[in-house]
């Protein structure tokens, strides 16, 4: 479910208060042993953005099963480990 946040107001003030948490809760108090607080989503965003830039690593078993059904299926594919 989503909700518009401009049925509330305009998407720039909701922005700005997002701003706002954000920064309030990077901020706070880290617990011990943790360097860095995360805000929800923004772990996602890392892994994202580095499997766009870096390829989707694959376990080596799902790259022995896709190398399989690419043989059965006669397909003329080449997939590299990197």
């Amino acid at each position: 479910m989503v909700i518009d946040p401009e049925l509330f107001g305009p998407a720039a003030d909701f922005r700005e208060r997002v701003d706002r948490m954000i920064g309030q809760t990077k901020s706070g108090e880290k617990a011990e042993g943790i360097s860095e607080i995360l805000v929800p989503g923004e772990e996602e965003l890392r892994v994202r953005e580095h499997n766009l830039r870096e390829g989707v690593p694959l376990r080596p078993s799902t790259y022995r099963a896709l190398r399989q059904y690419a043989d059965t299926a006669r397909l003329m594919t080449e997939l590299i480990i990197t």
